[in-house]
């Protein structure tokens, strides 16, 4: 194989995967630290950070933000905490994804309401700031 089929190819492949945003994941990988994505109803976001960290600084998000907490749970890889927000249930998952990454998923009602649950993210991530 000749250096100029070599580069044909290599170009194909690059353009595919950008087409089918595997470009991403080739290029940056994980690295969109503190990217949201929001499916199902729910935000989501991974950080680097420890689970008890990611459990601490959602308390104090909910504190700052005057959320009554009706339940909490944690143990070595997960968290979980459930609340009202008015009178909409709000819950917020916290899961290891390995041992110094941590997804952190919110969600408000039922069905999810968006920019609540990023206030929701966005308060908990103040709270990480602050805090380390």
């Amino acid at each position: 194989m000749n250096i100029r089929s070599l580069s044909l190819a290599l170009v194909s492949l690059f353009f595919v995967c950008s087409l089918s945003s595997c470009a991403a994941v080739i290029l940056g990988g994980a690295g969109a630290a503190g990217t949201y994505s929001y499916f199902e109803g729910k935000t989501s976001v991974s950080r680097n950070i420890s689970v008890n960290k990611a459990y601490a600084a959602a308390l104090k998000a909910c504190k700052k933000l005057g959320l009554p907490i009706e339940k909490k749970s944690k143990n070595l890889s997960e968290a979980s905490i459930t609340g009202k927000d008015g009178d909409r249930t709000f819950w917020i998952w916290i899961s290891a994804e390995n041992t110094v990454r941590t997804k952190i998923s919110v969600r408000v009602g039922l069905f999810g309401d968006e920019p609540a649950s990023q206030k929701i993210q966005d308060t908990l991530a103040a709270c990480l700031t602050t805090s380390s």
